[in-house]
């Protein structure tokens, strides 16, 4: 914008001077030096604007972006997303603001900006807050982050896996889950396990969309029947104080509608513990009976813990 106005009011200035040192067109002259002194009072204004917006010079900015997270229904715990990140000035203020939150800010940084992905993250590193912001290309039309879903990772990661051309192992621990009452190892519900199961739907629809199904369609078919329903079923069963029979004949129906064989996977043969087989292939017979024997199962677990915890205070006193 400002090599825009600055153009005009040269070229302006130019005109009037010719009009009136060769062309002897005063009228003319007149015109263009007052096209040009405005365009120079429209230059120095928005000069002036920029000054303020800028970062270390008016300060304004930095009320905007302090006003925008003030508003924001945010407890400081979990993720932020975003949207056109810039500089990523804003995620980093975020950052700043809430000290245990993750950022992720987006951005397709066009050639006509100056900043892109490695000056945001340049940015996050002179701030402190890199290990806590991170930045990619993005496109708001298209997000990879579904809205409202709980178990995103449990897509997006093996999705991107398949894009991977080489791996490394990392001994060293890089981050910390922060647990709290309401974490998915401490509080299982039926939403968060439809959560999981559209997780598995969304990674169906990106290796289909991608064209990996049929080059990986063992691998695929293991990893959704894992998501989807294996992982689904036990924590529900365990986690859920009164599981529905009609949810758990539904996450079968669910995993044999996309992969109606999957208990002859190699993987699946392979990896999966045999008492889990077993009460899989008894809940593939008859769903009716694999509930109540699982229920009674557990029921005497909890029963035997219980008798164990008291012998153990007996003991101790």
């Amino acid at each position: 914008m400002l090599w825009l106005v600055g153009s005009r009011a040269t070229l302006a200035a130019v005109i009037s001077l010719l009009s009136f040192a060769v062309f002897h067109i005063t009228a003319l002259g007149v015109v263009f030096v007052i096209a040009a002194l405005l365009l120079l009072a429209l230059l120095l204004w928005i000069t002036w604007i920029r000054r303020q917006y800028a970062f270390g010079g008016g300060g304004m900015m930095e009320q905007v972006h302090q006003v925008v997270l003030s508003h924001l229904d945010f407890d400081g715990q979990g993720q932020l997303l975003d949207v056109g990140c810039g500089s990523g000035a804003l995620s980093i203020r975020a950052a700043l603001t809430w000290r245990a939150a993750q950022v992720v800010g987006i951005d397709y940084w066009g050639s006509a900006y100056g900043y892109g992905q490695a000056m945001c993250e340049k940015n996050a590193e002179s701030e402190g807050v890199a290990a806590r912001c991170r930045f990619q290309y993005g496109d708001a039309n298209r997000l990879d982050f579904p809205e409202g879903i709980f178990y995103e990772d449990n897509c997006a990661g093996p999705v991107w896996s398949l894009y991977f051309k080489h791996f490394e192992r990392v001994e060293e621990p890089m981050y910390y889950y922060y647990q709290h009452d309401t974490s998915t190892v401490h509080y299982i519900s039926e939403a968060k396990c439809r959560d999981r199961m559209k997780a598995a739907e969304l990674f169906y629809e990106k290796c289909l969309a991608g064209g990996f199904l049929e080059t990986y369609r063992e691998e695929i078919e293991y990893r959704f029947a894992e998501l989807y329903y294996v992982i689904t079923l036990f924590s529900y069963m365990q986690g859920v104080k009164k599981p529905s029979l009609g949810f758990v004949k539904e996450l079968r129906a669910g995993v044999e509608k996309y992969f109606p064989d999957f208990e002859k996977n190699r993987y699946y043969i392979e990896r999966t513990g045999a008492e889990e087989k077993r009460l899989i292939a008894m809940q593939g017979k008859s769903a009716f009976r694999f509930y109540w024997y699982y229920r009674a199962q557990l029921l005497k677990r909890r029963w035997a813990a219980r008798g164990y915890a008291r012998n153990g205070e007996k003991c101790e006193r």
